[in-house]
């Protein structure tokens, strides 16, 4: 079940949010629990009980190694561990090889029938974390109630964030669940709707045109133009998609008392390719920092530039084995270590780094560049993309994607990026998140938050009216609502 679709936003939601807050007494908690899980199994499901049959299998296996670590000797704990983390990779490759030897699209797909069961990356790295957590002793204690909510709150169930078992059950514990006030629900309602109209005003509009470029790659080159247009389309598309359901997932979880991890940081805003890896998809940096990365150094003593070699190609496997993402992943991860480098030596030549208005611009263009090899479908299209980025395409190109209504969308959509202010500004003190970076700062203040700044009341009960029927009218003229690029992963 889509977010942005009509079912979920008349059907699912206000039916889960009307019997969660029509559950009230001392154990309130306690039911609005079931409830929960209750109704984030019928939202897997929904997509399809052989996916939800592979999830029960990984949900019930994982709770039983975690069980199996707590009850078991210090020294056969390790074992445990590892056995449980390869179960859970190998079944998550098994499935990325069954991609491949089925013949479908080794690379970027916009097709909706993806073979890859719903969420199973997200959840498996999910899980992996619990296992770790488990034995190195920062979860000492949990039930089966708090697990299955841990892994199935929709929320955050099929795009992540990848959150941590205890941030949930201390959430749980302290009763998160019977303590929602009018406050809560009012703001992640909002952010909801301001999220909702991104993905359906923005990412959707800008995707459709970008698609026509690559699909038009794969029958041969382009014009410069076209090429350049495709590639910055695509980025602006791919951070207002995965942001938006990052958003959508912290307002949801705001409107039944939870907060869930921030995951973008105002990533177009990076000044290198490390600073973005910081603040996009931040739940996954963190979670390869932390279990990859660190250990990797801390434990094993390998030099800093190895761990980040090993972390980047891992991340880039993560999305898919093939052979785009796969270059894709040795290509980031090759910029990763020049920054290291670079980084190194500037410490100690004393050389500060470029400003921002260079910076930002030169991050942009180097992100564009290597995600229209993320964007494309295969290598030939790929190679055809390239070549026409670098002024060796055709020279008709495609006319219709030059049109002033396309090159329109994207100017609007740079605007909303460098030149409004994002949830994180709008809702400065008013919504609620968890932070998963040691000393992050709040976004900057910009100007017109003295204007735009969100104020429960008249005037933003009327923008998220408005913002909420656009939505509906836009879902509900579409003979599908478009799926999360992310699906896919």
């Amino acid at each position: 079940m889509n977010f942005a679709s009509a079912p979920f936003v008349l059907g699912f939601l206000p039916v889960t949010m009307a019997l969660f807050h029509a559950l009230r007494g001392p154990r309130s908690g306690e039911w609005r629990l079931l409830l929960l899980i209750l109704a984030s199994a019928v939202f897997y499901v929904s997509s399809g009980w052989q996916n939800g049959m592979v999830l029960a299998a990984s949900i019930g296996g994982n709770f039983l190694a975690g069980r199996a670590i707590l009850g078991s000797a210090p020294t056969r704990r390790k074992a445990i561990m590892w056995l449980a983390v390869l179960a859970n990779l190998g079944l998550l490759l098994g499935f990325k090889l069954t991609i491949l030897a089925a013949n479908s699209p080794d690379g970027f797909t916009v097709a909706e029938d993806v073979i890859l069961p719903l969420a199973l990356s997200f959840v498996t790295f999910q899980q992996i974390g619990f296992i770790v957590g488990v034995l190195r002793g920062t979860i000492t204690t949990f039930t089966l109630r708090e697990y299955l909510f841990f892994v199935l709150f929709f929320p955050q169930l099929v795009l992540g964030p990848i959150i941590r078992f205890e941030d949930v059950q201390r959430q749980l514990r302290n009763g998160a669940l019977a303590k929602v006030d009018s406050a809560w629900i009012v703001t992640g309602l909002a952010v909801f709707c301001l999220a909702l109209l991104k993905k359906l005003l923005l990412a959707d509009p800008l995707g459709r045109r970008a698609s026509l470029v690559f699909e038009h790659a794969q029958n041969g080159p382009v014009a410069m133009a076209d090429a350049w247009y495709g590639a910055v389309t695509f980025q602006l598309q791919l951070f207002f998609d995965f942001s938006a359901y990052a958003e959508m997932s912290i307002g949801l979880a705001m409107m039944v008392g939870m907060t869930m991890p921030l995951n973008f940081d105002r990533p177009l805003f990076a000044r290198d390719r490390a600073d973005l890896w910081r603040r996009w998809h931040i739940s996954f940096s963190m979670f390869m920092r932390n279990t990859v990365f660190m250990p990797l150094m801390r434990r094993w003593k390998w030099p800093a530039w190895a761990a980040l070699a090993l972390t980047g190609i891992l991340s880039g496997l993560w999305h898919g084995l093939g052979a785009t993402f796969v270059l894709w992943g040795l290509l980031q991860t090759a910029i990763l270590l020049w920054l290291h480098w670079r980084s190194t030596n500037r410490r100690q030549s004393g050389k500060g780094p470029l400003p921002a208005t260079v910076a930002i611009p030169i991050t942009f263009a180097t992100t564009c560049l290597i995600g229209a090899l993320f964007r494309s479908p295969d290598m030939a299209a790929a190679q055809n993309i390239y070549g026409s980025l670098a002024g060796l395409g055709s020279l008709d190109g495609i006319a219709s994607q030059l049109s002033l209504k396309g090159l329109a969308m994207t100017l609007i959509g740079a605007l909303v990026v460098w030149g409004l202010p994002d949830l994180g500004q709008l809702f400065r003190d008013r919504w609620r998140y968890t932070e998963l970076r040691a000393g992050a700062r709040p976004p900057p203040r910009h100007w017109l938050e003295r204007y735009l700044a969100f104020r429960p009341g008249g005037v933003w009960g009327c923008i998220c009216a408005v913002a909420l029927v656009v939505a509906l009218f836009m879902m509900l003229r579409q003979d599908q609502a478009a799926r999360f690029i992310y699906v896919q992963f």
